[in-house]
């Protein structure tokens, strides 16, 4: 019983610290987007919006699974079957919470090589003679 509770709490406080990095990640990508996008094709500017959207999409279903989690601490039946029903309603959206982090953060850390890879200041891909 104890230990269930403990996994209760390492689950939430994953989704929080997944819904904290969704927010600190759209909040840099606005502060620095001028000197990011400056040179960059006006098709992959889209690709920001998407990883916003994935990132907000990842925050909402992060409050479901916190959400539910609560919901099954505050039913008392704490010695639920871990594929029981009760489990699921948090397990779903904080999988799909994972999924929607995981590809936003691919996006943004993809069109943010682009647009420096446009400006000309990306990394040589090989190491200068000697």
């Amino acid at each position: 019983m104890e230990s269930l509770k403990l996994g209760f709490l390492f689950a939430r406080d994953l989704h929080v610290q997944l819904i904290n990095l969704s927010t600190g990640i759209i909040a840099l990508t606005v502060t620095f987007m001028r000197d990011i996008i400056k040179n960059m094709p006006r098709r992959h500017r889209k690709g920001y919006l998407w990883a916003w959207i994935l990132h907000v999409l990842s925050m909402l279903f992060g409050l479901w699974a916190i959400m539910a989690l609560t919901g099954n601490l505050l039913d008392g039946d704490l010695a639920l079957d871990p594929k029981s029903l009760e489990i699921l309603n948090a397990r779903i959206p904080g999988a799909i919470q994972i999924v929607l982090f995981f590809a936003g953060t691919s996006l943004v850390v993809w069109f943010t090589y682009l647009g420096f890879e446009q400006e000309g200041t990306a990394l040589p891909s090989t190491l200068p003679k000697r």
